[in-house]
C-alpha cells in the first residue's frame, strides 16, 4: 500500500497497483518503475528461464561479498552521495567471470586474486576524494599483523586541500576490514569464513581540525588480535574527510552529509 508523507518533494512512497514508487540516495526525484519477475513456480519449471535463474543466483552470490564491502564502508555514510551497492556488485561481476572453474550460476567470487578491482573505489560521484585532498594519503598493509598504517600529508587550504563543505572543522575516519570470498558451497553462496560476519574490524577517528588553518601531518595505525580463519581474505582500508559544526563550546557534533571518501588501500 501506498503512502502520502507530508512536505514539501515527499509526495507519495510505497506500492500501487502494480507501480513502485521510491526515493533513492544521490536521485533527487521520486524513482517510479513498474513491478515486474515470474513467479517461483514459473522459474523452477520452465526451461527457458534457465538462464535467467542462473544469473539470479550469481547476482546472490554477488550481493553476499557486497554486504561485506559495505560493512568495511560502515562508518563512511556521512562521505557517500549515492548508494554504492549497485556500482560494486557490477564491479565484482567482472571479478566473478574470471572463475575459470565453475559453472554459470555457481561461480564464486574471489576477490583476494583480484584485489585491484575495487582499490580506489570512490563513493562520490561530486566532489570526489581525490579532488578534495590532493595529496592523496599513503597507506602500507601487513597481513601477518592484521595492521594497516596511513599517513595523511600536512593540509594547507586552496593548496593542497579543497573541502566541499564551508562548516568550521573537519576530520579524517579511517576503517580496515577482512572481507571474504564468496564460494558456492552446498548449493548456495556463502562465506569462506562460514558464520563470521565481520572480521579484523579496526577504525580511528582523527581530533577536528579548523578549516581555515589546515592540519598537520598525522599517522594513524590501525591494527587487530583477530586470528585468520584461512587466508582467502581481502583486507580493505578506507578513508574519508567529514565536516562538523559546533554543537556547544566544546563539542563539536559531525555532519551526516557532505564528506568525501574512497577505499584507499587493499591487501
Amino acid at each position: 500500500m501506498a503512502k502520502m508523507y507530508p512536505g514539501m518533494g515527499d509526495g507519495i512512497r510505497g506500492k500501487i497497483d502494480g507501480i513502485s514508487i521510491y526515493k533513492m540516495k544521490g536521485v533527487d526525484r521520486p524513482v517510479v518503475r513498474r513491478s515486474s519477475g515470474h513467479s517461483r513456480a514459473k522459474q523452477k519449471r520452465d526451461p527457458r528461464l534457465d538462464l535467467f535463474c542462473r544469473a539470479g543466483k550469481e547476482f546472490g552470490g554477488r550481493s553476499v561479498i557486497v554486504g561485506h564491502l559495505n560493512w568495511a564502508l560502515r562508518l563512511h555514510k556521512c562521505c557517500r552521495d549515492h548508494n554504492v551497492t549497485a556500482p560494486l556488485n557490477g564491479i565484482l561481476s567482472s571479478v566473478q567471470v574470471l572463475d575459470g572453474e565453475g559453472d554459470l550460476g555457481e561461480r564464486s567470487i574471489f576477490l583476494s586474486q583480484h584485489k585491484e578491482y575495487v582499490k580506489g573505489y570512490s563513493l562520490n560521484r561530486t566532489n570526489p576524494f581525490d579532488s578534495v585532498v590532493t595529496l592523496s594519503p599513503q597507506c602500507s598493509i601487513n597481513r601477518e599483523t592484521l595492521t594497516a598504517t596511513l599517513r595523511i600529508p600536512a593540509l594547507i587550504p586552496n593548496v593542497n586541500f579543497f573541502p566541499s563543505m564551508r562548516s568550521p572543522f573537519y576530520r579524517f575516519i579511517a576503517t580496515m576490514t577482512a572481507v571474504p570470498d564468496v564460494v558456492w558451497k552446498n548449493g548456495r553462496y556463502v562465506s569462506v569464513f562460514d558464520k563470521e560476519r565481520s572480521f579484523a574490524d579496526a577504525d580511528s577517528y582523527t581530533n577536528w581540525f579548523s578549516l581555515l588553518e589546515g592540519s598537520p601531518t598525522q599517522e594513524i595505525v590501525l591494527s587487530s588480535n583477530d586470528t585468520p580463519p584461512n587466508e582467502n581474505y581481502t583486507l580493505v582500508v578506507t578513508v574519508g574527510v567529514c565536516y562538523g559544526i559546533l554543537k556547544t563550546l566544546d563539542e563539536v557534533e559531525m555532519l551526516p552529509y557532505g564528506g568525501s571518501g574512497k577505499i584507499l588501500e587493499v591487501g
